[in-house]
């Protein structure tokens, strides 16, 4: 099946899709004193934290420390998020596998728009906080939407490989988070770029999330637009691993009920 013919297919369920991803945000916070609140309240929390570590208590020498640090931590948190959350979802809803008539990735995406509608809360509210600061965020702000949803394009193939993990695998539960571990120290979240040594930068480079951090850094801490070079890196990286994990795991779906 081609690509556009797998879109076709997945854009007639785009329903069940969105019934899903509103259950999922209902059922996520229902009886909880704050509700949806808990979506700004545990990021604030953590860059708080960060910030204070790596401003008061390790140093990193990067001015404006707070502000170089959030705009990555929050896209790298939703990253961590949908691998942590939405990747077991094939794993761990094998009754409605063997039952259902419905495309497997349904799954996968609803789960994906659910956190993605919580990450958009959590750069609108980061957004809207340098504004009230007064912070010199545009022009580069203006490009910040189309940044997200090629974030979105990006996570979403790297969860279509990790849910075949889950479901194949069972020590994938196992070795996601060390492996979430090491991207994490191998991409410039709370350090800059010129921080590597030189002899490694071209190795560095290969991390397609250091192209994704520099175009959420560079709007929301100089606010300036990214090089258009690596836009165009990001967005290459984004769709390669979109296309090739869709493809795959519909390739490997019909196998979902006997291996589950």
């Amino acid at each position: 099946m081609g690509l556009l013919r797998r879109l076709s297919h997945a854009s007639e369920y785009s329903d069940l899709v969105k019934h899903l991803a509103i259950r999922d945000l209902k059922l996520r916070y229902e009886r909880s004193a704050l509700g949806f609140l808990w979506t700004l309240v545990n990021p604030l929390v953590m860059i708080g934290i960060y910030s204070f570590v790596f401003s008061m208590v390790i140093r990193m020498g990067v001015d404006r420390f707070p502000l170089f640090l959030v705009p990555v931590l929050l896209p790298w948190n939703f990253l961590v998020r949908c691998i942590s959350v939405v990747a077991p979802i094939i794993w761990q809803s094998g009754y409605l596998i063997n039952r259902a008539s419905f495309p497997s990735e349904s799954l996968i995406f609803s789960g994906m728009l659910s956190a993605f509608s919580e990450f958009c809360l959590e750069m609108g509210l980061f957004v809207l906080i340098l504004v009230l600061m007064g912070a010199p965020i545009f022009p580069g702000a203006l490009i910040l939407p189309l940044v997200m949803l090629m974030h979105l394009v990006f996570v979403t193939g790297v969860v279509f490989f990790f849910a075949l993990g889950f479901v194949y695998y069972r020590d994938t539960q196992y070795i996601s988070p060390i492996i979430m571990t090491a991207w994490f120290f191998l991409t410039p979240v709370f350090y800059p770029v010129s921080y590597v040594p030189e002899q490694y930068r071209f190795l560095y480079q290969m991390n397609p999330a250091v192209h994704i951090a520099a175009c959420f850094r560079d709007p929301l801490y100089s606010g300036t637009l990214p090089p258009w070079s690596t836009l165009g890196i990001a967005a290459a990286f984004s769709i390669s691993l979109f296309v090739f994990g869709w493809i795959l795991f519909t390739e490997h779906k019909h196998e979902f009920a006997e291996v589950i």
